[in-house]
């Protein structure tokens, strides 16, 4: 069972982030809150460790 990481995302991060596409960052709302839902953390850490 996966369980979803709910996390704040600093706005200077939340382009980061988002680079990894769809699959990885869910918006909590449509309002841009940088609130997101990481349902693909495992690509979130390879990207930061290329980095």
């Amino acid at each position: 069972m996966s369980v979803p990481i709910v996390l704040d995302i600093d706005d200077a991060k939340k382009e980061r982030i988002y680079g990894l596409g769809s699959t990885s960052v869910v918006p909590i709302d449509g309002l841009d809150n940088p609130v997101a839902i990481l349902i693909n953390l495992s690509a979130l850490l390879i990207k930061n460790n290329e980095n």
